[in-house]
């Protein structure tokens, strides 16, 4: 009963979604957050089939072609007790109840999304979907953050991220380092600290700029590297060791022109794959090949934040920030958008607090996400 149970209410949640982009795209039904002509919505939505599976197949690898890779899941499958060879960290769906459906502004997804990376036939849903990942943080407590105001002569800190899902392209390993630029996708709400449930919310992504790779705190050339006299500006870069497995990546947007100046993420693992060699980067060195042991890139953190709206020049110590449009995979405002991918990306600002920034910053224990059964292994490279 609890697998049909559990089916039943994942259909209900689908058939949500299909319905709600029908009053998106044609304006039938007033939605949570606006229905106007050119709003980004998304375009394409997976076919839903419910599983035939049974609970005969719990503990087993899942069956092939009962994966979907535009759909989140953990590593054993809540339906079936199968599991996958990889994770894809939080459940979004946590936070849908602030967000609204995480699939809204996806093109349907609940994991990718239509400005993956990577040439065609090479992007990065096809060929290292393994390292795409939620960090889904919850009623986080207001002295995590610090904010200024917008307001001409006032720069207090008036407010606070109050929660926050952010879905990032992490491959902390071989395959990865030598990438520069890796999908994300933010929400944000940010509340004001007199009334936290005054808030608005920020929704946006992109191709985030990780800069230059660092083993060991020395900077290691490679090609596609920032000019050199950019590195201290940007303040972003891989950060990899030559002798343990804590792996911390800094991303930022830089220089947008839009509604949003400058944002970036910080986040981190402690079990990543491999140690990096400075003298050879590229190089697939994995601690464990044979996959059993914990070095497996299954531990997370959401280390930090920030975002810089382009704030009002007013006198009012609360006003706020509205847009609905498109960025392209720099954060820079475009038009004439009809479909969702690198350059059309979704940005929004709602009622959001006239801020000349915002940052949250998480001191908190790394998650583990490996579920596996005691003194077994189920997840394999390059999860």
């Amino acid at each position: 009963m609890a697998r049909f149970s559990w089916m039943r209410r994942e259909l209900y949640r689908r058939l949500f979604i299909v319905l709600g982009s029908v009053g998106l795209l044609f304006g039938v039904v007033a939605s949570r957050v606006g229905a106007a002509a050119g709003d980004p919505t998304f375009i394409h939505l997976p076919t839903v089939v419910e599983s035939t599976l049974t609970r005969s197949v719990a503990g087993r690898l899942c069956p092939a072609g009962y994966h979907d890779p535009t759909r989140w899941h953990p590593l054993i499958d809540p339906a079936t007790g199968c599991h996958f060879n990889h994770e894809h960290k939080d459940d979004p769906h946590v936070l849908d109840d602030v967000f609204g459906p995480v699939e809204t502004y996806l093109g349907g997804y609940s994991i990718s999304h239509p400005w993956q990376t990577g040439p065609t036939g090479t992007e990065e849903n096809h060929h290292k979907h393994e390292s795409y990942g939620w960090f889904v943080l919850r009623d986080l407590p207001p002295s995590a953050s610090r904010s200024q105001n917008g307001a001409i002569d006032d720069k207090s800190d008036v407010a606070f991220v109050k929660n926050i899902r952010v879905q990032v392209h992490s491959d902390m390993h071989a395959g990865g380092v030598g990438t520069r630029f890796h999908s994300v996708w933010i929400e944000v709400q940010v509340c004001y600290r007199t009334d936290p449930n005054d808030c608005g919310i920020a929704r946006f992504g992109g191709h985030q700029d990780y800069g230059e790779l660092r083993v060991d705190g020395v900077w290691v050339p490679l090609p596609g590297d920032p000019d050199p006299k950019d590195i201290d500006r940007l303040i972003a870069s891989r950060n990899h060791s030559s002798t343990n497995h804590t792996v911390a990546w800094v991303g930022r947007f830089n220089d947008a022109n839009g509604p949003i100046a400058y944002a970036g993420v910080r986040h981190s693992t402690k079990d990543a794959w491999q140690t990096i060699d400075p003298l050879n980067p590229l190089a697939l060195n994995l601690t464990c090949p044979d996959f059993q042991c914990a070095m497996n890139g299954s531990t997370a953190r959401l280390d930090f934040f920030i975002i810089r709206p382009r704030h009002l020049k007013t006198g009012d110590r609360f006003a706020r920030l509205n847009f609905r449009g498109y960025a392209d995979r720099n954060l820079r405002a475009v038009t004439g958008c009809t479909a969702l991918g690198p350059d059309c990306i979704p940005l929004v600002l709602e009622n959001f607090p006239n801020l000349r920034m915002v940052q949250f910053r998480n001191s908190g224990v790394w998650r583990e996400y490996d579920s596996s059964p005691p003194g077994q292994h189920w997840i394999e490279y390059p999860n």
